[in-house]
């Protein structure tokens, strides 16, 4: 599947990605920030700053290389993952179409 490149803009600070067609739709991250932020501050004070840090950079880290690899899989470039990431191949990649 040949994939268009996608003109990104900003608006209100908040990213949104522009079709061929003039369709906006917003980035993931756009989405998710709509969320009401209570439940993590009060996960944050249960378990302090240096583990919500800690968690925070780990699921960061881990949602950039899912991105990753879904984009890899659209583009059918290899993929050519570590054995743990295995799983994320074979439950996530296929929602991606």
């Amino acid at each position: 599947v040949k994939l268009p490149e996608l003109e990104t803009t900003t608006i209100n600070r908040k990213r949104f990605y522009v079709t061929p067609q003039k369709n906006y739709y917003p980035s993931i991250t756009t989405v998710l920030s709509i969320r009401k932020k209570e439940g993590l501050m009060e996960w944050r004070k249960r378990v302090g700053d240096k583990v919500a840090n800690y968690v925070a950079a780990k699921a960061a880290a881990r949602g950039t290389k899912v991105h990753h690899m879904c984009e890899d899989y659209l583009n059918n470039v290899s993929l050519d993952y570590p054995e743990k990431w295995k799983k994320h191949e074979k439950d996530f990649l296929p929602l991606c179409l």
